[in-house]
């Protein structure tokens, strides 16, 4: 003899049923994305290590900073400038990062309604407006910023070193940014978006959480539910 159902307490309404009698369509798995290309694994691997040392330059910065003001009691000048300048480079580079990645934020709520070939679409007029803006901002104005402060000779107070460098940050990551557009672009049109952007804009290909319906073992059969007298009435019938 089978076990009866399981039930789970319910706040509403005393005890539910533990299975569910509406029945389920299991949901298809999610596509498999590309592989990215070698020019974007070679980019994002010597890229990642960048920033990741950088970082690293940065957090021994700071920590040295700390420990000659308020151990040695004579604070070293450069870390304060070695630090700012060194966030300066990691927030551009890893925006990037970030960009490659689709980490930015976004709202996708209304474009995730729209057609597939609207999102794609979409996706494709997105890619195409960070083009722009690292090209047009980050580019071609950080160059300007960059020739200007070389121009003008600024140096930083206490280690002596050109400003200029600092401001190098922003065509170099907005440069990096243009060619992850592009390639994002081509990506689309080609019809093997970037697997990245099945995290990103309007992707609504599959359900990560979704998962076969599986029989309950503990619920009754359909035979074993009629009981003896039912049985014997249709049988008589």
């Amino acid at each position: 003899m089978r076990s009866p159902t399981r039930v789970w307490p319910s706040c509403s309404s005393g005890y539910v049923p533990l299975t569910d009698p509406t029945p389920h369509t299991p949901t298809a798995p999610a596509p498999a994305a590309p592989p990215p290309t070698l020019l974007r694994r070679l980019l994002m691997r010597i890229l990642e290590g960048v920033v990741a040392l950088l970082f690293a330059l940065l957090l021994l910065a700071v920590l040295w900073g700390v420990f000659t003001r308020y151990v040695m009691g004579d604070a070293a000048g450069w870390t304060e400038e070695a630090a700012r300048g060194l966030l300066i480079w990691v927030s551009m580079l890893g925006g990037a990062v970030a960009y490659a990645w689709s980490a930015h934020l976004g709202i996708d709520v209304l474009v995730a309604g729209l057609h597939p070939r609207a999102r794609r679409m979409m996706r494709i007029t997105a890619h195409g407006i960070v083009a722009l803006f690292a090209l047009g901002v980050m580019v071609l104005g950080g160059l300007d910023l960059t020739g200007r402060a070389f121009e003008l000779g600024q140096i930083l107070a206490a280690s002596g070193l050109p400003r200029a460098y600092i401001y190098l940050s922003v065509p170099i990551a907005g440069g990096l940014i243009l060619l992850l557009a592009i390639e994002a672009i081509a990506c689309e049109l080609r019809g093997r978006p970037r697997p990245e952007a099945h995290r990103g804009l309007g992707h609504t290909g599959g359900d990560a959480g979704a998962v076969e319906d599986v029989p309950d073992e503990t619920a009754p059969d359909s035979d074993a539910a009629v009981s003896p007298s039912a049985r014997a009435g249709q049988a008589e019938g």
